[in-house]
């Protein structure tokens, strides 16, 4: 029985030495190298992390608006129009800056989409819903008149209301319509076609 015990005691004695025994230097230094390269590595990798991120952040599409040059059509225009002003927007996808255009591409403003509110100076909208804007860049939509038996409907054809605007690029946009021989103003839109330039529910006094 003491035989038993004193083995026992011994194995014991044997068990707690292994779990307290001493780290030698080498291996104090080892595991700090682990550690060191370990937060390095993390460092590292949430950094190049945040690098793409910011980076895909600059491609983003950056708009800008500017006044541009009015339109004109001028006296004896050769298709006959009649002597008007447009007033234009220029609407601007900038460029990613020059020390990071050379290795990376901005991204094009795709499906671009233009409403336009009319206010007073006071801020008081003057219509009570923002109107279809009309990039100049589009073709200009075909008016299809068809008789019926109550009326006349016009409906168009040919309608383009988006834009693609690459980086660097501009698109104007149309504002307001004015003919010569007219003192009031106009909204315009690709509806304006149909009313002969001229939308009665975009007129400006």
């Amino acid at each position: 029985m003491r035989s038993h015990i004193y083995i026992f005691r011994q194995s014991r004695y044997a068990a707690l030495s292994f779990f307290k025994k001493p780290v030698t230097g080498k291996s104090a230094v080892s595991i700090m190298n682990l550690s060191i390269n370990f937060i390095i590595n993390l460092v590292a990798g949430v950094l190049g992390i945040l690098i793409i991120l910011w980076i895909e952040r600059q491609r983003r599409p950056k708009i800008s608006m500017r006044v541009g040059e009015p339109g004109n059509i001028f006296d004896g225009d050769p298709l006959g129009r009649q002597p008007s002003t447009w007033l234009h927007v220029q609407v601007h996808n900038k460029n990613l800056p020059r020390w990071l255009a050379w290795v990376y591409n901005g991204e094009p403003a795709l499906s671009c989409h233009a409403w336009i509110t009319f206010h007073h100076l006071d801020g008081y909208p003057i219509f009570h819903r923002a109107m279809n804007a009309r990039w100049s860049e589009t073709p200009e939509p075909i008016v299809e008149v068809k008789d019926t038996e109550k009326r006349a409907v016009a409906r168009l054809l040919n309608v383009q209301d988006t834009i693609e605007i690459s980086p660097g690029e501009y698109a104007d946009l149309d504002i307001v319509f004015r003919a010569k021989s007219d003192n009031e103003c106009y909204g315009w839109s690709n509806e304006s076609y149909i009313y002969h330039w001229k939308h009665p529910m975009w007129r400006l006094e």
